[in-house]
């Protein structure tokens, strides 16, 4: 066994203790750089239903000493974004610094996380089928205002650049257009609508070719009348 017959050197004790201080310093600060590193993944997720402030307190508790760190946390959220800042400050007792006047050592811990969708493409159906004039007030005009501020919050100066919204306006069927109609290949037998006959089967078969796909046929009332001028029967 190796023992000291005298005393370390007042250098070494010193060097000895300052190692001493900075294995306590990476103690602490390895621990809270973990506790914040999974407080942000966890409470930038897009599919977290609970706040970012629940998320962040909860995941910090695995600090065993996080009644003594000062947190604070800059949450960022949009329609397809949610992102997290934390910093976490621990004050740490120094021992023998306090002999030249330094009582603490602050121990930092920063992290950052963000998830983001992008490409997003968003269809808006909407229901312009007679029934939409009942009640009120009429379902048409509570219905346009709710599309037009759905738009206005999904397609932001932030997600113009990858966000694309469709309106497709339906009633018994949607009316596709002339261009995309001719674009399927499919004949014509009339040129007032343009739009396809589908079955039940039709929609349980993915995508499918067009070919043999009758054009819907066009119908004419003479007898109409009504009022409702923003919702003719055309």
């Amino acid at each position: 066994m190796l023992r000291l017959s005298a005393p370390l050197p007042s250098s070494l004790c010193w060097w000895w203790r300052v190692e001493q201080l900075i294995s306590r310093y990476e103690f602490y600060r390895v621990q809270l750089q973990d506790g914040v590193d999974r407080a942000v993944l966890a409470s930038a997720s897009l599919t977290q239903t609970r706040t970012i402030e629940t998320m962040i307190t909860d995941y910090l508790q695995s600090v065993p000493f996080i009644d003594d760190v000062t947190v604070t946390f800059v949450p960022s959220t949009g329609a397809t974004y949610r992102q997290v800042s934390v910093v976490a400050q621990y004050s740490m007792a120094t021992g023998f610094l306090l002999l030249i006047g330094i009582n603490a050592i602050t121990v930092n811990a920063t992290a950052t996380a963000i998830e983001q969708r992008k490409n997003v493409e968003i269809s808006l159906m909407l229901d312009m089928s007679g029934s939409m004039r009942f009640s009120s007030p009429r379902r048409i005009d509570l219905l346009k205002p709710a599309a037009q501020e759905f738009i206005d919050t999904i397609l932001t100066p932030k997600t113009a650049a990858y966000t694309s919204v469709s309106i497709v306006p339906y009633a018994g069927q949607v009316n596709v257009g002339a261009n995309v109609f001719n674009q399927l290949g499919r004949t014509r037998t009339h040129n007032n609508s343009f739009c396809f006959e589908f079955s039940d089967a039709d929609y349980a078969s993915g995508m499918r070719s067009f070919a043999g796909w009758a054009q819907a046929p066009h119908f004419t009332e003479w007898n109409y009348n009504t009022s409702v001028s923003d919702m003719n029967w055309w």
